[in-house]
């Protein structure tokens, strides 16, 4: 696993082609209504996992 650059604007080209796909799509739609709603439901996205808690999981995965 590589880690994540930081990039001041987003790869709109990318998003798009992205967006193609029916489930990614209404991810940003879900994502969107939560932005403009102020408004997080976080039953609907993934838990952010500390390095150590993802290390673990790695692990039990045998990815690393």
């Amino acid at each position: 696993m590589l880690p994540a650059r930081y990039k001041e604007s987003l790869d709109w080209d990318t998003i798009n082609k992205l967006a193609m796909n029916k489930d990614f799509k209404e991810f940003l739609s879900r994502v969107q209504k939560d932005l403009q709603n102020n408004e997080v439901y976080k039953e609907q996205y993934d838990k952010v996992c500390s390095k150590a808690e993802l290390l673990k999981l790695m692990e039990s995965a045998q990815i690393a």
